[in-house]
C-alpha cells in the first residue's frame, strides 16, 4: 500500500449519469477513494471494477441528496454506521492503514437544519477523532 490516500470529492448532481465519466477519472488519476452525493435510490445500481461502494440514501427513496463513499477494494476498511434522516444524510467507514485507522465520512446537511438537530447527529454519531 502507498504512504497516501488519493481521496477526491465528487460533485456532479448525481453519480449514475455521470459514471462512464467517473471511470474514467478513476483510472487516469489512480483515485482511491471517492466522496459523493449520489442521488440513488433503492432501485439505483452502480457498480465500478475494483471499487466497493457505500451510500446511504434520503429516506423517502427519491433519487436526490444521499451520501456516498466508494473505495478501492483492495484497501482495507469497513463500514461503520449510516444516519438516515429527512434533515441529514452520513455514510462512514473506517480504514486500516499502518500505523493509523482513519474514519472518512460523507456527510449531507440540508438547508434549514436546526443547531439542535446537528447537535444530536455529532453526539449520537460514533465519529470521533483518534488519539494518535
Amino acid at each position: 500500500m502507498a504512504n497516501f490516500l488519493r481521496i477526491v470529492l465528487w460533485n456532479a448532481n448525481g453519480i449514475i449519469q455521470h459514471k462512464e465519466e467517473l471511470q474514467v477519472f478513476l483510472q487516469d488519476q489512480l483515485i482511491d477513494m471517492i466522496i459523493s452525493e449520489p442521488h440513488l435510490t433503492d432501485k439505483s445500481y452502480l457498480k465500478l471494477p475494483g471499487y466497493k461502494i457505500y451510500h446511504t440514501n434520503y429516506p423517502d427513496n427519491t433519487a436526490h441528496a444521499g451520501t456516498a463513499i466508494l473505495i478501492k477494494s483492495t484497501i482495507n476498511h469497513h463500514q461503520l454506521h449510516k444516519y438516515e434522516k429527512d434533515y441529514l444524510q452520513a455514510t462512514s467507514i473506517r480504514v486500516k492503514t499502518l500505523p493509523y485507522e482513519i474514519n472518512v465520512s460523507a456527510i449531507t446537511v440540508h438547508h434549514g437544519t436546526t443547531t439542535s438537530r446537528k447537535k444530536t447527529f455529532w453526539s449520537s454519531s460514533k465519529l470521533q477523532a483518534l488519539n494518535l
